[in-house]
Parts: C-alpha cells; structure tokens; sequence
C-alpha cells in the first residue's frame, strides 16, 4: 500500500507493507533505482530483519519497522547519521508517546533499563565505489509480542507502552522523519546526543570483533565517539563496536 505525508513541507510518498525480509534490504534497491532523500518504507514485521555486527532484529506485529534514505548527508559519516537518528527517535517517542528515552552509545534507545529500540544505517555503493545514499534502519519496540520476547532477549528487550495505535504507530513515522530532517544538519545535535547519555561514568564491557575487556565511559567526543579509561589507564576513543554496562 502506498501513503503520502508532508515532512516539514515537503510531500512524501511511502509503501506500506504487511511483511518484508528486511526494510533496509528493500531500500537499497530502491536508492540504486533513483528514490529521493528522506524516501521511506515501512512494514508491520520483517522476516529476515537485522541489527548490528551482522545480529538478526525481533521484528514481529507490534513495533515499528522502517528505513528511510538519505541522499543528502554532506560530510556526516555513519556515526553522526546513527546519531542524528538516535536523537530524532528519541524525540519523536516523546512527543507522541510521552515517554523519555535515553542513548547507550552508540545506536540503542533505552527506556526503563531496557532497549526499545535498535538503529542501523548502510551506506549504498555505486558501482564506481562511491557511497549515493545512506539507508537509515529504525527497529522501535512500541509493545511487547503477544508471546512475549523471545527468551534470548528477554531480559534486555522492554516495550515504550502496553498499547498498539496504528494511528500512534503512523504519528511516530512522521515525527522521525521530521526531527531527523532538522537535527542531522544541526549545530546543537552533539549536545542533544550527550544529553540523553546512559553511558558517561559508567563502568562498561567494550566489544570488538576482535577483543573484549573493561573500560569506564568517560565523555563523547564532538565527532561522537566514546572516549574510555581501560583498566590499565591507557585512554581511547571507541569510533566502532559496542559496549554493555557493567553492574557490580
């Protein structure tokens, strides 16, 4: 089914679908076939839906699952975008569901200590090599499955309400794309991104493809990087991987 919205003015034509392996995967093809800046696509579940490091996404009825492309990034590089999408999900759940999230570094939502809400962003290559448009992945848990989450992530995974509104659902959708269309360009995002922090002065579990070990979250760089004290007292600037807070 396609839809219209206006986004800051602007007309948008978005497909709706019932189910899709994965959104992002649909989008890439759309930019390589010519869609515009801030074309989304959205489906009520992916079968095949993904999360960073290559991690499948819980993607059943219940949340909200789009991509939408950005052609239009200038210099921003794929933390900054992250970033940008962080900051406007967190914005738009407020405003349509009166809830406040905070940010672990560097791509999650967290909502009572648990993750609502997983970003991924994709740069889509030309066949010259040149990167023609991001694809901006948002996987938001607006309610817990009827099942319940599976027993994987049970114990991380929460829900912003116990409630599921389409009519929310679709009021989400444009209060992303309109908060993401003004904050990603912004000279104020680096201080909205520290602000909604889980992470700054806590102890944390720092993961690479190729190490794991223990750090403290210091600050977040203006380029949005982590700077970390490890344990030996040697500090870094993480620009990659995650990390998990240590309780004690």
């Amino acid at each position: 089914m396609m839809s219209e919205m206006y986004v800051n003015g602007k007309k948008i034509e978005m497909p709706f679908f019932d189910t899709l392996p994965s959104t992002n995967a649909f989008l890439k093809e759309k930019c390589k076939n010519g869609a515009p800046n801030l074309y989304p696509v959205v489906a009520d579940n992916q079968s095949s839906g993904r999360g960073r490091l290559g991690r499948s996404f819980h993607s059943e009825i219940g949340g909200l699952y789009m991509s939408f492309l950005l052609r239009e990034f200038g210099s921003a590089d794929m933390m900054g975008i992250t970033a940008a999408a962080g900051v406007s999900v967190a914005e738009a759940i407020e405003k349509i569901y009166g809830v406040s999230c905070g940010i672990k570094w560097v791509n999650d939502l967290i909502y009572n200590g648990k993750k609502v809400c997983g970003i991924l962003a994709e740069g889509v290559i030309s066949d010259d090599g040149i990167i023609n448009g991001v694809v901006v992945g948002i996987g938001v848990n607006i309610t817990e499955p009827t099942a319940g989450f599976p027993d994987e992530i049970k114990d991380i995974a929460g829900a912003i309400t116990d409630r599921y509104s389409l009519e929310k659902r679709n009021e989400l959708i444009k209060a992303i794309l309109e908060r993401f269309d003004r904050n990603h360009a912004s000279s104020d995002l680096i201080e909205k991104y520290r602000g909604r922090s889980t992470v700054i002065g806590k102890d944390v579990r720092v993961i690479t493809p190729n190490e794991a070990y223990n750090a403290k979250a210091i600050e977040i760089d203006d380029t949005f990087g982590l700077v970390i004290m490890t344990e030996d007292g040697k500090r870094k600037t993480l620009r990659s991987g995650e990390i998990s807070i240590r309780t004690k």
